[in-house]
Formats: C-alpha cells, structure tokens, sequence
C-alpha cells in the first residue's frame, strides 16, 4: 500500500451521534403473590453523544469520545474539525489513534 500524505481534511470528516440505550427494568417476581397485577413495567434510558471520525474512502467510523450532553460533544467537535484542518494525515492518525491505512 502507498504512503498517502496531506491534510487530514481530506481523509477524514467529524460527527456527533446521539446514542440511546433504553433498559427496562427488573421484575421483582414472587410466588407467593401471583393473585396481585405486577406493575407495569417502566423504562429507564441512557443518552449519550458520541464524537466519531469517519474515513471518507471506507465510511469506517471510529469513536473519539462520548459525553452524556450534546454540548460537550459539539465543543470536541469543533475541536476535532480544527484538528482536521491545521494537522496532516499523519498526525491525525497519531493523536486520534486511528489505524493507519
């Protein structure tokens, strides 16, 4: 495979993904009151926004780092794009820990 060289911006993009991970709740089952209606079952559910890179040549997402509002993701994005403006390729891949192709 061929080194390829230039700005990171022109290999890699930055999203922000909202992520939600619904988790119902434990049943609390006992024999002994099988006569009594169990309670209707509640849903808890997790958000979290993730930061991704993508590679445009094979649309691989890699995960930069979640966070539980969508305003801490958009300020890394914002300086993951700046990252992707200002480093190379090579760089890039060094401090994102991407795998390099």
């Amino acid at each position: 495979m061929r080194k390829q060289i230039g700005q990171a911006g022109d290999y890699y993009r930055c999203r922000v993904i909202e992520i939600v991970e619904d988790r119902p709740q434990a049943l609390d089952w006992r024999e002994d009151v099988l006569y009594r209606e169990p309670p209707e079952p509640s849903v808890s559910s997790a958000r979290r926004f993730t930061v991704q890179v993508i590679a445009i040549d094979t649309s691989e997402a890699h995960d930069v780092k979640a966070y539980p509002t969508d305003a801490g993701a958009e300020k890394k994005k914002i300086l993951v794009e700046d990252d992707l403006r200002d480093l190379t390729r090579s760089e890039f891949i060094k401090k994102y820990g991407l795998p390099s192709t």
